[in-house]
């Protein structure tokens, strides 16, 4: 039974009790009916107490519809908070899930390989062996060797001064190389740390701009500019939004008129969005 079945059974009972007692008032008294009925405990007091009392249930049968109307609201509030938790932790379960079929692919592969490595050490070992009784024949054949070397030995002393100088001018040609290819590549060095092409003729054009026209995964951009403004790949191109300066972007592949690139991550300052601008120089 419902709190406002209980109500109105509550109410039913108590006029009840209340007729049956002003039943037996009327019928114990005899005297003097229009003093009984007009009365300060009269008929009329009682009716106008017991409207009153009706008056004050039905306030009290309101506030328990209010109340319970209220309770009913905050429980469908409650109930739908529950559903979204249940179908949040559904999803999450389906992830897992997923996560663990992936695990047990991964787990599959990485025992396959395992096994494919124990074969492969079996045959190294095989071959290991192999390779011992080559190099015990080639010490022998070394040993034998030895004889011709010593005849040789007289030979080569008359050589060694000859070695002696083209060693010491190896020496300098290396040194000379390994300075021109450190000088080398700290210029290239530089070069890529300013944002600059190493052939300053395969540069974008100093004007260059253009906008972005879409954004794809990967850091996959494509922009408004293309072989018909001077575009060629491995270009560099500043990315930004008013003030606001993103990021730089190299391009992989150039149309007439239009290119996509990618964004070098070290260089990503905030999220690229279309129509953001991009320019070969933002101070030009």
């Amino acid at each position: 039974m419902t709190l406002l079945g209980k109500v109105f059974m509550f109410v039913t009972l108590l006029l009840s009790g209340i007729f049956f007692a002003l039943a037996l008032a009327i019928n114990a008294s005899h005297t003097n009916w229009r003093d009984a009925a007009t009365g300060p405990k009269g008929f009329q007091a009682q009716i106008k107490e017991l409207k009153q009392t009706n008056t004050e249930l039905k306030a009290a049968i309101e506030k328990a519809q209010n109340e319970l109307g209220t309770e009913q609201a905050a429980r469908r509030v409650a109930l739908a908070a529950l559903q979204t938790q249940l179908a949040e932790e559904r999803e999450q379960t389906s992830t897992k899930e997923a996560a663990l079929l992936a695990l047990q692919g991964t787990n599959t592969l990485l025992n396959q390989t395992l096994a494919q490595t124990q074969q492969d050490n079996t045959r190294l070992a095989a071959e290991n062996d192999q390779v011992k009784k080559q190099i015990d024949q080639t010490i022998q054949d070394r040993n034998t060797q030895r004889l011709k070397v010593v005849s040789l030995t007289d030979q080569l002393n008359s050589l060694q001064s000859v070695v002696a100088d083209l060693r010491i001018q190896e020496k300098q040609l290396q040194d000379d190389v390994t300075l021109l290819e450190a000088r080398t590549q700290t210029m290239r060095a530089t070069l890529v740390s300013a944002g600059l092409s190493e052939d300053p003729d395969d540069a974008p054009p100093a004007g260059l701009k253009g906008e972005v026209l879409a954004v794809g995964r990967d850091n996959l951009i494509e922009v408004s500019v293309g072989r018909d403004d001077g575009i060629k790949s491995d270009h560099l191109l500043e990315v930004y939004r008013g003030a606001q300066y993103l990021g730089r972007m190299r391009i992989l592949r150039v149309e007439n008129d239009k290119a996509i690139g990618s964004i070098i991550p070290g260089f990503r300052k905030g999220r690229i969005q279309a129509g953001d601008q991009v320019a070969a120089n933002i101070g030009g």
